[in-house]
């Protein structure tokens, strides 16, 4: 027997190849641009996509988080002081910051889902100002 796929069965075949297809296309970009000044405008661009898509996805949940850009602040500070303090690849350095603020993530966001509305925003302001603090005095 012949099964057809259907308009729906086709539509979540065709999506992944579209991303895929696109994901390559932004790989390729750097060997179309020689440009230093393109290339670092490009990658600002692909950095400030990754987080409003990230904010996007806590602000559909119903929640409104001001700590966002402290955990962006805190991935990239980890990942800075751990190629210069311990020497190490930022190649490495940089999916392990993304591990550690997850995890750091995880841990405060435990507490603060139980907050509603006001104190949420209250909560996840601080927690940013606190960030920004721990920063600084490092």
């Amino acid at each position: 027997m012949e099964r057809r796929l259907s308009i729906r069965g086709r539509r979540e075949l065709t999506r992944p190849a579209v991303y895929v297809g696109l994901a390559v296309i932004v790989a390729l970009l750097p060997l179309l641009f020689g440009s230093p000044y393109i290339q670092h405008m490009l990658i600002l661009t692909f950095i400030y996509i990754i987080a409003a898509v990230s904010f996007r996805t806590i602000v559909i949940s119903g929640q409104f988080p001001l700590a966002h850009a402290a955990f962006m602040g805190l991935g990239a500070y980890l990942s800075a002081m751990g190629a210069k303090w311990l020497g190490m690849s930022p190649w490495l350095t940089i999916p392990l910051s993304a591990l550690v603020t997850a995890g750091i993530g995880m841990l405060i966001g435990y507490p603060f889902s139980r907050l509603r509305a006001l104190y949420y925003a209250m909560g996840s302001l601080f927690f940013g100002i606190g960030i920004i603090q721990v920063i600084y005095a490092g």
